[in-house]
């Protein structure tokens, strides 16, 4: 006799702790089927066991290649099934020709939120094998698909999938940050469309949610936190950008790039307004403001007073990224521009500005030998990970 039982509690975990059933065993198995449909009772379904194994624990996971729905082949998704010690084991060449609902019952699944469906198996012993419909391993699935998807630069398909993920179960956190990474990739900086903007705002709402959610591991909030910081960057919200890239050195002091990233906002700013100002008084690119001018030292004195505060924290994030990373390069280039834009706004000093663009073309001399010794180096590769644990 074939017989079985719904196991699996919200958890994951055996829900029935009676002594009796001390000896039970999961069987997982790979499907993808819709409870709705089953609820339905329209589909023809035939699966056929191929192979069991046997795991060191006792434990046996039941493999199925075959599941054959109306005619066509489907890939599969994880559910789990449970026997009594008085049934016998599933084996190789067991086949299931009938697939029925059964309701939740709270004497049979105490735990069990979700409906309960029964296969049959063909033979003279036609029993039952209760199983669930899991979603938390429908989520799974979806998010493997969606990261198939975005591997294969496929972003549209990719977000249906995290967003499905995402609804199968909401505690699952790398779906929120691939469904945001997503998003992302469909952002162009720059751009302040309507949809646009609307697709960054799409991805900060999920990133917010990984920053919110307690069971969120740190390098989850902190890409989070970054992540929200460089699409405010990209719009030109320079201050709710800075504030999140400071959440992210909150929560990892040593990780260079929110300092860098901070840096480089602060150049922007002070460059931006020094340009537009320069403008106004018609100054070529190699030209320095000029204290002997009355008008551009005028300029020279009000920016000096608007950009010091910036210039100063972008230099000292700055140092703070290239301590944490020696060979950081990038950060190097911005101490150059940096100090030039401290240059000037040294008016009433010119010793001061010479020193300063003195220590700039140090930092260009320094960002050659880095990169230079850097060219062979291969960068690693990051990105996606098929069956994430959140």
């Amino acid at each position: 006799m074939l017989c079985g039982d719904c196991g699996m509690g919200r958890n994951g975990r055996n829900s029935n702790n009676r002594e009796s059933v001390a000896k039970t065993f999961v069987v997982c198995v790979l499907l993808l089927l819709s409870t709705t449909a089953v609820a339905q009772g329209a589909e023809k379904l035939v699966i056929t066991v191929d192979k069991t194994i046997t795991a060191d624990d006792g434990q046996s996971y039941l493999e199925l290649v075959h599941f054959n729905l109306n005619g066509k082949i489907y890939p599969f998704t994880m559910t789990c099934l449970r026997r009594f010690p008085d049934c016998r084991p599933l084996q190789a060449g067991d086949k299931f020709d009938t697939i029925e609902m059964d309701k939740d019952d709270p004497d049979r699944y105490p735990d069990n939120t979700d409906s309960c469906c029964s296969l049959r198996v063909t033979g003279e012993n036609s029993s039952m094998v209760y199983f669930v419909v899991d979603p938390k391993m429908r989520a799974r699935d979806q998010l493997n698909k969606g990261v198939t998807a975005y591997k294969d630069n496929h972003y549209e398909q990719a977000i249906d999938h995290f967003q499905s993920a995402a609804q199968l179960d909401p505690t699952l956190i790398n779906a929120h940050m691939y469904l945001a990474t997503a998003y992302v990739s469909q952002y162009i900086p720059g751009v302040d469309s309507m949809a646009n903007l609307r697709t960054a705002q799409q991805a900060i709402d999920e990133y917010q949610k990984v920053l919110h959610n307690p069971s969120a591991a740190q390098d989850q909030k902190v890409n989070s936190a970054k992540g929200i910081a460089y699409l405010y960057l990209n719009q030109k919200k320079w201050d709710d950008a800075k504030k999140y890239y400071r959440m992210a050195s909150d929560m990892d002091p040593y990780d260079p790039e929110p300092y860098y990233s901070v840096g480089v906002i602060d150049w922007t700013a002070c460059y931006q307004l020094r340009m537009e100002e320069r403008a106004k008084l018609g100054l070529r690119p190699e030209e320095n403001l000029n204290p002997k001018n009355k008008g551009q030292k005028k300029v020279c004195d009000e920016l000096k007073v608007k950009n010091t505060p910036a210039i100063q924290e972008g230099v000292g994030n700055l140092n703070k990224a290239i301590q944490l990373r020696p060979d950081y390069d990038d950060a190097m280039a911005y101490m150059n521009l940096m100090y030039r834009e401290r240059a000037d706004v040294e008016c009433n000093d010119l010793n001061a500005r010479r020193g300063d663009l003195k220590t700039a073309d140090d930092w260009v001399d320094q960002t050659l030998l880095t990169k230079k010794a850097k060219a062979e180096k291969q960068p690693g590769q990051q990105g996606m990970t098929m069956d994430q644990s959140k």
